[in-house]
Formats: C-alpha cells, sequence, structure tokens
C-alpha cells in the first residue's frame, strides 16, 4: 500500500499540528488566568469600596483581602506564558491589592491601639509612633480615615479603574470584531 502524501508533506503537518496544539494550551492559559484575574478584581473592587466606609469590619476585610491577595497569586502562576496586556493588568492590580492589604493592616493596629500588650519592642514602639501619627493627621468629619489613608484609598480606585478599564476596552473590542464578522440575514 502506497502512502498519500511524501515524507517531507507528513512531517510539516505533524510539525504545524504539534504548533497547533501549543497555541491552543497558550490560549487556554491566557483564558484561565483572565477568568482568576476578573474575580480577583471584582473582589479587590469591593474590598477597596468597603475601606471607605466608616462602619468597615477590618478583620473580616483583611480575611477577604488575603484570599484577593492569593487569587492575584495563582492568576500570576503563569506569568511566562501570558498576553503582555494581561500580564501588565495582573501586575497592576496586584500592586494595588498588596497596597491594600497593608492598608487594612495599618487600619487595624490603629484600630487595636493600645489594647495589645506585647513584648513592648522596637516594633511595637514604631507602630505606635505611626499610630500617633495617624491620629495627628485625621481629619474632622468622622470617616475614621486620615488624609494620607484617605489618599492612598483614591489612588487604590484610580489605578483600579484604570486597569478595569483597560480589559474592558479589550472586551469591548473584541465583541466589536466578532459582530463585525457575522453575517446579517436579510429576513
Amino acid at each position: 500500500m502506497k502512502s498519500r502524501a511524501s515524507l517531507p508533506v507528513r512531517v510539516a503537518l505533524i510539525v504545524l499540528a504539534v504548533l497547533a496544539l501549543v497555541a491552543a494550551g497558550l490560549a487556554g492559559a491566557n483564558l484561565v488566568t483572565v477568568g482568576r484575574f476578573n474575580q480577583a478584581t471584582a473582589t479587590l473592587t469591593r474590598n477597596i469600596k468597603a475601606i471607605a466606609k466608616e462602619d468597615a469590619d477590618l478583620s473580616t476585610l483583611k480575611a477577604s483581602q488575603q484570599q484577593t491577595d492569593a487569587q492575584f497569586e495563582d492568576a500570576a502562576a503563569l506569568r511566562a506564558v501570558l498576553l503582555p496586556s494581561i500580564r501588565a493588568s495582573l501586575e497592576t492590580n496586584t500592586e494595588v491589592s498588596h497596597r491594600l492589604t497593608e492598608l487594612i493592616e495599618q487600619r487595624l493596629a490603629e484600630q487595636q491601639g493600645g489594647g495589645s500588650s506585647g513584648s513592648g519592642g522596637a516594633s511595637d514602639d514604631a507602630t505606635g509612633a505611626a499610630t500617633d501619627n495617624q491620629r495627628n493627621n485625621r481629619q474632622s468629619d468622622g470617616s475614621g480615615l486620615t488624609d494620607a489613608q484617605k489618599a492612598q484609598v483614591e489612588q487604590l480606585l484610580k489605578s483600579n479603574q484604570q486597569s478595569t478599564d483597560t480589559s474592558e476596552s479589550t472586551r469591548q473590542d473584541a465583541d466589536q470584531k466578532s459582530k463585525q464578522n457575522q453575517t446579517t440575514k436579510p429576513w
């Protein structure tokens, strides 16, 4: 029995098939990462809005924010194979998430203030000095945030909005292209 294609053609087809499988794997990795990224970004946005409220439960918010940080770390696990735009958005939101975690921890330390009787080391002195400094910087509007913390929250909101706008515009561009590719039916 004689084969239909010559050996070089069969080898070329095998190479093309392997390349197609690799491309599909990379696309799948990017899709999984985008799903994780979107989920973590939604939680991050909720946490940013929650920290701005006066009656925010900081311990619950801290737990939620730690989970969000973990979600961003999971999404970044495949960083080497991600598209540059996805990688940039992921890095931006990861940085915003870490800064929010630090802000929550700072507010928790301020809220607990002198109530904890630790070993009295240098870290307690530094925390006490930071707490005193934050109390001195408070505005009289009763929101419980210092001017510096309000600036941090605003900056977090802005950078998160920019990142979300970028991913939404990319998604909208893809939606528009897919709509243009659809054929219009005359009936």
